[in-house]
């Protein structure tokens, strides 16, 4: 799949969807990390083996569901940087220059922006660039 850029006002404009795509995918993966967590011991062989079947079906549906989540914000462009904290890049061009647009589900709007290879510590305030983005 062919990389996605987006100007500011793309991204921003996106970011409604993208949020309510985020979360779900945040509150899917907080189940299936509690899921992980269970560990259950039973004195019947057979109530155990029903148990781990419905676990391990239950825990695949949700493994399933929380992929497709991702799935979709990917086929949207967007980076998923850290699901636990629901930190998420868009990808811009600044002066032919791949950049990233910095978003961390909370704020109410992109307003930093790092160098692809810089990741979160390296973010800056979107003024800090011209206005002048370009997608391809």
């Amino acid at each position: 799949m062919d990389k996605l850029y987006y100007t500011i006002e793309e991204a921003q404009k996106l970011l409604p969807e993208v949020c309510k795509i985020l979360v779900r995918a945040m509150k899917q993966k907080q189940m299936l990390d509690l899921a992980a967590s269970v560990d259950v011991e039973y004195e019947d062989e057979a109530v155990d083996h029903r148990f781990d079947t419905r676990f391990h079906k239950e825990f695949h549906r949700l493994s399933y569901e929380f992929y497709t989540q991702i799935e979709l914000l990917e086929t949207l462009g967007v980076v998923v940087r850290d699901i636990d904290i629901g930190l998420i890049d868009f990808l811009s061009l600044y002066h032919n220059k791949e950049i990233c647009l910095c978003f961390k589900l909370g704020e109410k709007r992109i307003t930093h922006w790092h160098e692809s290879d810089a990741g979160f510590t390296g973010r800056r305030p979107l003024a800090d660039l011209k206005k002048s983005f370009k997608t391809v």
